[in-house]
């Protein structure tokens, strides 16, 4: 599961506010999560994970 610390690192590759419009998820509130180092809720972290896992496995 997807926890504020991966995520942390995977902004350095990747723009959180476009997989957070493709989750249907507010990137304020991820940001500021992320910004305040507050632990995503599993909701969040279900959504978001699911986006990555699409894509990586569109890429295959």
């Amino acid at each position: 599961m997807l926890n504020i610390q991966k995520l942390k690192k995977l902004q350095k590759i990747i723009k959180i506010s476009s997989i957070c419009e493709i989750a249907g998820i507010n990137s304020n509130t991820i940001r500021t999560k992320i910004n305040n180092q507050t632990e995503l809720t599993i909701k969040e972290s279900e959504l978001l994970t699911k986006v990555i896992k699409d894509f990586i496995s569109d890429l295959s």
